[in-house]
């Protein structure tokens, strides 16, 4: 039942998630400041968070282990983190269409959370190795190295992905025994903290394209930040972050989705490939998936639980 539940908290947040980029891209296009729209979001979050705490006791009811030290500031340091990796990404979406966006940064999200495996003492597997070449494929095609690409814009998403990677590997790393209202709580609160130093550094612009920016800000403020953010820990808790990322095609999916109906982007016969490629280098990552493809173009490979493989001159 709680794996269930995990997997429907997933699913919902993932939907909310897949709105992001393309509500965003819409305001920035209107004339909105990427960080006002940022901090506007998640002080609203913030707001109903404080709210929540405070009327419904949520802290006891979620379970979980009190807050200590340690987690306290690891909780501030991830979720810092996760502030200055959103204002990266959203600042991206002024030169880069929402789609693109989204799908480079789902590519590189998945080297360098595998690169942080690594570092952490977990060998790279063949399946590792397909995940990478294939991921990489795909996005060479679909933000074109080969000088379409904007060089800032890129640098920002590659940024964005590294902290992203960061902060998604040391939730499920160091955050997942404690409760999860405190540990979201505090995620938001410190991004908001992060958002709000680099708005004020940017000159705290606060112009706010009426009534698309406020609905924007109170949509994703809400279901987006509010909603998605406990979702998703929750989702975390109960079938870890590995599992989750398995979402991701859902939600870059439903983000070119959103992005070609009501933003009318396109992309190019060589982006669509890279975007296939993209997709298959992340369901790769599961079981049923890797077992499939390993027996039509791998017969003779044997894989081990976790990806190895030793050869099988039997077959």
């Amino acid at each position: 039942m709680s794996k269930r539940l995990g997997w429907l908290f997933a699913i919902v947040a993932t939907i909310a998630y897949s709105t992001n980029a393309p509500i965003a891209r819409g305001v920035i296009l209107a004339g909105m400041s990427p960080v006002t729209l940022l901090s506007g979001r998640f002080l609203l979050a913030v707001l109903l968070y404080s709210i929540t705490l405070s009327v419904l006791p949520v802290r006891n009811a979620s379970g979980g282990r009190p807050l200590d030290r340690f987690g306290f500031w690891v909780g501030v340091g991830s979720g810092m983190i996760n502030g200055f990796m959103m204002t990266a990404f959203f600042t991206v979406l002024e030169t880069v269409s929402a789609s693109i966006a989204s799908m480079s940064s789902v590519a590189l999200i998945q080297l360098f959370t595998l690169g942080l495996l690594f570092l952490r003492g977990e060998p790279i597997t063949l399946r590792h190795s397909l995940r990478w070449l294939v991921g990489m494929a795909g996005l060479y095609m679909v933000i074109g190295l080969g000088g379409s690409a904007d060089a800032f814009g890129l640098l920002l998403l590659v940024i964005s992905s590294i902290l992203y990677s960061i902060h998604m590997v040391s939730v499920q790393w160091f955050l997942k025994p404690y409760n999860t209202w405190t540990i979201t709580s505090l995620l938001v609160i410190s991004a908001t903290i992060a958002i709000i130093i680099v708005w004020v550094a940017t000159g705290a612009e606060t112009y706010v394209p009426a009534p698309t920016g406020w609905i924007a800000i109170l949509f994703l403020g809400v279901f987006a930040t509010y909603i998605g953010r406990i979702l998703t820990y929750s989702a975390i808790s109960r079938i870890g972050s590995g599992q989750f990322v398995l979402l991701t095609p859902l939600e870059t999916s439903l983000t070119i989705l959103w992005s070609v109906i009501f933003l009318g982007e396109r992309l190019t016969t060589l982006q669509w490939l890279g975007t296939f490629f993209i997709l298959m280098s992340i369901l790769l990552a599961a079981d049923a998936v890797w077992r499939f493809g390993q027996r039509i173009f791998f017969p003779k490979l044997l894989l081990t639980e976790g990806g190895y493989g030793t050869y099988d001159d039997r077959r």
